[in-house]
């Protein structure tokens, strides 16, 4: 049954979080963001985060400094930076891990098949928030995986993963972009990926337990799901804000296998890891410090 939310007053949202998802009630939240800060050893494990990589711009050094931190490095190719990115994959540490995006102007399978037996990529995003920088419609973005996916399983090689582009955060425009993800799901799109993505920006958390149903709806179709974004765009509140969001989502019932940091390097929105200067944020130390 296809579930369209509509706009919920606070006070119905507040019930839903005290008698609905996971084991949390709005009193619960209220302890975890004030103070906002639940506690540095709730970082997560290496293999569970990862970072997003602009290429332009992105070195080599860039790459080596992130492979310890990190368990998957997320970035993309376009004709322009395709060619620069087979070389830092191909340079990489072998014990690097990459989630490629593909966008809908280049599905270069020659590029996909190159990969194939190489394990230091893990699987093949396709496309990106295809209602904000594509304007498709849900049915859009459903029809162009389900004529792209099979090529590119086809070439792509065993164990590799293909993870469905994930909307602008289901909280805002609230609840457009939360029925857009709904539209997808009710198009068919869980029968043609392996993962089901989402993106995460600000807290707005009254409106989290409604992302609920569409998580559900993806594990009970057997896929992960993965945050292939999340961040914050004040260096100084990065590490708060990440530890802060993600136990939020998980009390609330909402537990993806990955959480993917928004960005290792882009100075233009702030999102950058570190400050223009080079130096690190306390989210990057944090990273840095738990593993020695």
């Amino acid at each position: 049954m296809k579930r369209v939310i509509g706009g919920l007053g606070a006070a119905a949202l507040a019930l839903v979080m005290t008698a609905g998802c996971g084991d949390t009630s709005i009193n619960d939240i209220e302890t975890i963001t004030n103070p906002p800060n639940p506690g540095v050893d709730k970082l997560l494990p290496k293999e569970r985060l990862g970072i997003h990589f602009q290429p332009n711009g992105g070195t080599a050094e860039d790459i080596d400094e992130m492979t310890p931190l990190v368990g998957l490095i997320r970035t993309l190719i376009k004709p322009d930076v395709k060619d620069y990115v087979g070389r830092l994959i191909d340079g990489a540490p072998p014990e690097a891990r990459f989630l490629v995006i593909l966008p809908e102007e280049d599905v270069d399978l020659n590029f996909v098949a190159r990969y194939a037996s190489d394990p230091k990529v893990v699987g093949w995003e396709l496309e990106n928030e295809p209602e904000n920088f594509l304007g498709w419609t849900a049915q859009q973005y459903v029809d162009w995986v389900k004529g792209v996916a099979p090529d590119v399983r086809s070439v792509m090689g065993g164990g590799k993963k293909l993870v469905a582009a994930a909307t602008r955060p289901m909280v805002q425009d609230f609840p457009n972009t939360l029925n857009y993800n709904q539209d997808m799901i009710d198009a068919g799109l869980l029968d043609e990926v392996d993962v089901f993505n989402m993106h995460v920006y600000t807290k707005q958390y009254e409106k989290v337990p409604a992302v609920e149903n569409v998580y559900a709806d993806a594990r009970a179709a057997g896929k992960e799901v993965w945050v292939t974004e999340v961040g914050e765009n004040d260096l100084s509140q990065q590490l708060d804000y990440f530890l802060q969001v993600v136990e939020v989502y998980r009390r609330l019932g909402i537990d993806p296998e990955r959480w993917i940091l928004y960005a290792w390097n882009d100075d233009t929105l702030g999102y950058s890891l570190k400050a223009p200067d080079g130096t690190p944020g306390p989210l990057l130390d944090a990273m840095v410090a738990r593993d020695g």
